[in-house]
Formats: structure tokens, C-alpha cells, sequence
């Protein structure tokens, strides 16, 4: 059974140039809509559990 606490793991295990796609392409918009009808704590949950394992700071540059 995949926990939702598994999806950061998860998502870093796909190659590298899917592994922000659910985050940009998922969760930002689900996150703003969660957002916009008050729901924080959900928007913010989508937003970080969607973001995958990797090195702080290796960001775009």
C-alpha cells in the first residue's frame, strides 16, 4: 500500500525530468484552488507532499 508520506520518494524515483511534473502540474493548481476556498492546511499538504526527494538548493539557477 503506497502512504502519501511515500510520494516525495516516490517521485524521485522517476527520471529527472518527471520528477517535478505532478508538482507543477498537479499540485500548484490544486494547491491555489485549495487555498483560494480556505482550506490552508490542505493547500499546503498537496503542495509539500508533491514535492520529490532532492538536494536543497539545486533549484533552478
Amino acid at each position: 500500500m503506497i502512504v502519501v508520506t511515500d510520494l516525495p520518494r516516490l517521485l524521485a524515483r522517476l527520471p529527472e525530468r518527471w520528477r517535478w511534473t505532478a508538482h507543477n502540474l498537479v499540485a500548484h493548481p490544486l494547491s491555489e484552488i485549495l487555498y483560494q476556498v480556505g482550506l490552508r492546511r490542505w493547500s499546503d499538504l498537496v503542495h509539500d507532499i508533491t514535492i520529490p526527494e532532492h538536494t536543497p538548493g539545486s533549484g533552478r539557477v
